[in-house]
């Protein structure tokens, strides 16, 4: 999975994105296949965002890069 982030991300943020299924993420947008979580804790909240449209466009961009060599 890919994922894009606005912020620099933490060993707990490493966690919960190799778990993501297991936090129940909401569907966010049925057409692009974006998902979401959101962490809530005592003075911040995080928003954890995967899109399958994303993740296929990307998967697709590096696999038909061409060799350099």
């Amino acid at each position: 999975m890919q994922y894009m982030t606005a912020k620099k991300l933490n060993k707990s943020d490493d966690k919960i994105i190799e778990n993501f299924d297991e936090y129940c993420p909401e569907l966010i947008d049925p057409e692009n296949g974006v998902y979401g979580i959101k962490r809530t804790k005592l003075s911040s909240v995080n928003y954890f965002y995967f899109s399958e449209k994303l993740q296929k466009e990307q998967f697709q961009y590096f696999t038909n890069i061409p060799s350099t060599k």
